[in-house]
């Protein structure tokens, strides 16, 4: 599958960092920073959204945090997205 855009997650206990680029040379990259629970979740949703980016076209990026990223995960595959967690 070719991903139109990727977004890079930095998961911590109390926030999530977001960095999303499209999948081109030269691209450029946009950053956020939300809470990490279900109103960040659902912020993060409305603002892919509001920058034209399609669920289903979107590669979504993170690294194991142990229990910091459980609930994003869940929340992340619950809407059909394309998730990768890294192992640390």
């Amino acid at each position: 599958m070719q991903y139109s855009h990727m977004l890079g997650i930095d998961v911590s206990k109390h926030t999530i960092d977001l960095a999303l680029s499209q999948n081109k040379a030269g691209a450029v990259m946009i950053n956020k920073k939300l809470t990490n629970n279900l109103k960040g979740y659902k912020a993060l949703l409305a603002w892919l959204i509001k920058e034209k980016v399609q669920l289903e076209q979107v590669l979504i990026c993170l690294e194991n945090t142990g229990i910091y990223h459980r609930s994003l995960v869940a929340f992340l595959q619950s809407q059909q997205t394309f998730v990768w967690v890294e192992r640390l």
